[in-house]
C-alpha cells in the first residue's frame, strides 16, 4: 500500500499519499485556464475568417477594377469605322451586346484596328453566364470573320450586362441617354457599362460611364 500505516485509537490508517488524486481548488484552477486557452483560440479563428473575408473582397475588386480599365482604354481608342463597299458604319449598339472597332490592342494581340464585340455568353460550364469579348482583325474591304481571331472572359458568374448610350440620335431631340444607339453617322459621346452579380456574390460593379472620341 502507497501509504505509512500508523497506529490511532488501536487502529491502523494509510497516511493520504501526496497523489492520491486533484483537490477542488487545482481542478477549478485547471477549468478555468482550459476555458481561457478555448477563448483565445476561439477569437484566433474569427480573426482568421475576417481576414479570408478581407482577402476575398479585395480580390473581388481588383478583378472588377481591371475588367473596367480594359473596357475603358478600349472603348477610348473606339473609331467611327466603315465598311469601304456600304459606307456603313460598324458601331452595333444595343442593350445587352456591343460592336465597335478599336485602335485599341491588348498586349501580345495583332496591333491595329480590330472589330470589338462585347456580349453575354452562356458559361461553357454549368448554368451560369460570362461577359465576353471577341476580337477580329479589321479591314475596311474583308468581311469580318464569324469565327473571332481571340475570345476572353472577362467576368464569369454574372447575371446581366447592360449597355446604355449618351447623345443626340437626331437633330429634333436633346442629348439623351437610351438603350440603343440609332445614329448611323457618329458615335455616342458616353457609353455606359452596367454589370449585375448573383446574390451573395462579393463583387462590386460601380457603373463605367467612358466618353467616346466622337471629333474623330
Amino acid at each position: 500500500m502507497s501509504g505509512v500505516l500508523h497506529k490511532h485509537n488501536g487502529t491502523h490508517h494509510p497516511e493520504p499519499s501526496a497523489e492520491a488524486g486533484w483537490s477542488l481548488v487545482e481542478m477549478l484552477v485547471a477549468l478555468m485556464l482550459l476555458a481561457v486557452i478555448c477563448g483565445m483560440l476561439l477569437n484566433a479563428l474569427v480573426g482568421l475568417r475576417e481576414a479570408f473575408r478581407t482577402v476575398d473582397g479585395d480580390e473581388a475588386a481588383a478583378q472588377v477594377e481591371a475588367v473596367q480599365m480594359h473596357l475603358r482604354r478600349t472603348l477610348t481608342e473606339a473609331w467611327p469605322a466603315a465598311r469601304s463597299e456600304s459606307g456603313a458604319p460598324l458601331f452595333d449598339a444595343a442593350g445587352n451586346a456591343l460592336g465597335f472597332v478599336s485602335n485599341y490592342s491588348p498586349a501580345g494581340q495583332y496591333a491595329g484596328l480590330q472589330y470589338v464585340r462585347l456580349e453575354v455568353a452562356p458559361a461553357d460550364r454549368g448554368d451560369g453566364r460570362e461577359f465576353v469579348e471577341t476580337r477580329n482583325v479589321f479591314r475596311s474591304n474583308v468581311k469580318i470573320e464569324t469565327r473571332p481571331n481571340s475570345r476572353s472572359i472577362l467576368l464569369s458568374r454574372i447575371t446581366g450586362i447592360r449597355f446604355s448610350y449618351f447623345g443626340v440620335q437626331d437633330e429634333e431631340t436633346q442629348p439623351r441617354w437610351d438603350t440603343v444607339w440609332r445614329h448611323g453617322s457618329k458615335l455616342p459621346e458616353l457609353i455606359g457599362v452596367d454589370v449585375s452579380f448573383p446574390v451573395g456574390d462579393k463583387r462590386r460593379w460601380p457603373r463605367l460611364i467612358v466618353a467616346l472620341p466622337t471629333g474623330r
